[in-house]
């Protein structure tokens, strides 16, 4: 068994089930968080092969100052798939962006096929065997 982690940050729990399946079957550890704190004390704990971020994440900080702060504390930091929904907005953020370092968006909900590229575009994870 393959002893990566990934690290799933999303509120909502259908999606967050489903995705936390698909990475399971092919063979990784996973971790579920609902917020930026706990993303971030997840993080502390143990540094996960690849992060799962919702961009519209509620709570004190979004997913994109989420995966700021955690540039801050890791360098190099683990690979991050944004999720977004339609309805959010990206105007203006593509400056905050710029120094994150592997990083890609995937609209949701996505298919396993989407997700199955975005990662083997970000991280050396991989989701088909």
């Amino acid at each position: 068994m393959n002893s990566k982690k990934v690290l799933i940050v999303l509120g909502e729990e259908i999606l967050a089930s489903g995705l936390q399946v698909q990475f399971k079957r092919a063979g990784y550890r996973t971790e579920v968080v609902v917020s930026s704190e706990a993303a971030l004390e997840s993080i502390l704990d143990e540094v996960p092969s690849l992060i799962i971020l919702h961009v519209g994440l509620k709570g004190s900080q979004d997913g994109i100052e989420t995966a700021l702060a955690i540039r801050q504390l890791f360098i190099p930091q683990p690979p991050i798939i944004f999720l977004n929904d339609i309805s959010t907005p990206l105007k203006n953020r593509h400056k905050e962006l710029q120094v994150i370092q592997s990083y890609t968006f995937l609209p949701k909900p996505c298919t396993v096929k989407e997700l199955t590229i975005a990662v083997e575009q970000v991280s050396e994870v991989r989701l088909l065997r």
